[in-house]
């Protein structure tokens, strides 16, 4: 074996395996008929055939199109998407009931090309989540939607358990890693806004 073989050849332990139950073909195949994407699939995440073969997926909304060019990302990206399909939100929900699950994560793209950032999307989502999945936690991964308060608060009101937020890295590199247009202070503001339009929302309704 001369050192080309040794450089191309990945080792055992790198090699990953689609498990061998029907977890994973089930997921697959409804992702594939309701036209869904993923993060794990968007994002080349290595991950996937463990979390799938589990019956987990976090689904990605809004299209695969990312507005922003974040270097740390390997979601495609441009300045065009496509308007999101309408129909998504229910889609998601059906395939959540389909996989039955307790705990769904939504994320997505972000969407400097739309109005609010896409919030009305991510809304409208958890919206039919809890339809027909009322049992269902849901937690909306979502971008910093430039800081809009409006959009932040839409998606407060759709009421989700948990909605998270992603500082990516720490102050020093956030500028050398991230868009232009985000920032370390303003995903703080982000959380900081979540947390007191929750507070508001859940004192005028018990």
């Amino acid at each position: 074996m001369d050192l080309r073989d040794i450089l191309i050849k990945k080792p055992e332990w790198l090699r990953i395996k689609a498990p061998p139950d029907n977890n994973y073909v089930h997921v697959k195949q409804t992702l594939s008929t309701f036209n869904l994407d993923t993060v794990w699939q968007e994002a080349r995440c290595p991950s996937i055939a463990e979390c799938w073969g589990s019956g987990t997926a976090t689904i990605m909304i809004m299209g695969d199109l990312c507005t922003r060019h974040c270097r740390f990302c390997a979601v495609k990206t441009g300045y065009k998407p496509v308007l999101p399909d309408p129909t998504e939100p229910f889609k998601v929900a059906r395939a959540i009931k389909e996989w039955g699950l307790k705990y769904a994560v939504i994320t997505s793209v972000c969407r400097d090309d739309m109005d609010e950032g896409g919030a009305s999307y991510i809304s409208n989502t958890v919206k039919a989540i809890k339809m027909l999945c009322p049992k269902t936690i849901v937690e909306p991964l979502i971008p910093d939607l430039q800081g809009n308060v409006s959009s932040l608060e839409k998606i407060v009101s759709s009421k989700p358990e948990v909605i998270s937020h992603n500082i990516e890295t720490v102050l020093r590199l956030s500028p050398k890693i991230r868009d232009g247009r985000a920032s370390y202070s303003q995903s703080l503001r982000v959380l900081r806004k979540i947390k007191e339009f929750n507070s508001e929302f859940s004192r005028n309704h018990p």
